[in-house]
């Protein structure tokens, strides 16, 4: 990932300098710390300037506590928020306040690599998700293969266990993963779930009507039918402001 910039907040100077230390130390290729503070009012004001990645505070501190100034931060505050302290009795409370994770202090540098963990993975799943999105085709690796697919030659995709398959034009290639592998890659303007089972390329519906016997169905361009549950049914009406 790249280095993700980040403050810190806490009214204690020696654990500001710990943490600092040990980011400069050990985890200077994931971390530049560009802003330390001893109140929350400081953090506030920069922070109305300034928009780190993440942002390391503490619970108790006087005045403003970690929790009333994370309560003040700007609404369109997009930082992770990463609760520092030394106990673990406002963990519970921390939840209501979103926070990213909650680091009990003290905390050694295997915990603190944990967390460095955390941060790569879900960085390099969002670049894998940008990646699938940035044209028309979907990457998928598997063990012995690497599918290039282009959107529109995919019809469907079928659920079956563990595994997918894949319906194009003219054949059907079964990958081992999931549906809801698919459903976060593929772009939800384009592709609709109409039920646990089943994800649809729109381009490929033909029409969508009523079944006596099932409520409503999807026909594709191959004469497949597919049902949509009730769930669905009320997901697609809202999505895409369509009355049955």
């Amino acid at each position: 990932m790249g280095i993700c910039s980040a403050i810190i907040i806490d009214d204690q100077k020696e654990a500001i300098e710990s943490l600092s230390k040990m980011i400069a130390h050990f985890f200077n290729e994931d971390i530049k710390i560009i802003g330390t503070f001893n109140s929350g009012e400081e953090a506030i004001t920069f922070l109305s300037e300034k928009e780190p990645d993440l942002i390391f505070i503490d619970i108790e501190m006087p005045d403003l506590s970690g929790l009333e100034t994370i309560n003040l931060l700007p609404n369109n505050n997009k930082a992770k928020i990463i609760i520092i302290s030394g106990n673990e009795k406002y963990a519970i409370e921390a939840l209501k306040y979103n926070v990213y994770d909650y680091l009990l202090k003290p905390f050694s540098i295997s915990d603190f690599k944990t967390f460095i963990k955390r941060i790569n993975n879900e960085n390099e799943t969002n670049n894998s998700k940008n990646e699938h999105l940035k044209s028309n085709t979907i990457v998928i690796v598997c063990k012995t293969k690497t599918y290039f697919l282009e959107f529109p030659l995919i019809n469907h995709i079928q659920s079956l266990a563990s595994h997918s398959i894949i319906h194009l034009q003219n054949k059907e290639i079964l990958i081992p993963k999931s549906l809801k592998y698919f459903e976060d890659i593929l772009p939800q303007t384009l592709f609709f779930s109409p039920n646990r089972s089943h994800l649809v390329n729109l381009n490929f519906v033909k029409e969508i009507r009523k079944s006596e016997v099932n409520g409503v169905i999807m026909v594709l361009k191959d004469d497949s039918i597919i049902e949509m549950s009730k769930k669905k049914k009320a997901n697609f009406m809202s999505q895409f402001k369509y009355k049955f």
